[in-house]
């Protein structure tokens, strides 16, 4: 009796094609509004998700588009969002107008409402660099 080898049984592929650029499961949904991802395409290239956003890099790309070499980003993600918001303050965002590390970071936000105060920083900062779109 020789053994018969072991039949591959095909499995259906299961992976979901995602967009280039597609919001991905982890930020459900939410994403900046259209003037915010206008701000970063026109600044850096890039719409970011509320992921990238969280990781800080962006941010700090963002920083560095409007005014050259204002940040040496850390490679801690909260280090990198505190060293934006500095660099906001520098520019003239008001208290008020900023949002602080843990609205992004280590949690990203969810909801709209969570958002928020990363939306209002960035619609700060455009007025304060006169970037308007």
């Amino acid at each position: 009796g020789a053994g018969a080898a072991p039949t591959a049984v095909e499995q259906p592929s299961q992976v979901l094609a995602l967009p280039d650029g597609g919001p991905g499961p982890e930020n459900a949904g939410v994403s900046l509004p259209a003037e915010q991802q206008s701000f970063f395409t026109d600044t850096v290239g890039k719409a970011p998700t509320v992921a990238d956003l969280a990781d800080g890099d962006v941010l700090c790309e963002l920083m560095n588009a409007l005014v050259a070499g204002s940040i040496v980003p850390d490679s801690n993600s909260a280090v990198k969002i505190a060293q934006f918001l500095g660099a906001c303050a520098d520019l003239g965002v008001g208290p008020d107008e900023a949002f602080v590390v843990a609205d992004l970071y280590p949690t990203p936000p969810r909801t709209e409402e969570d958002l928020a105060p990363v939306v209002r920083c960035l619609q700060a900062l455009q007025r304060a660099t006169g970037e308007s779109f």
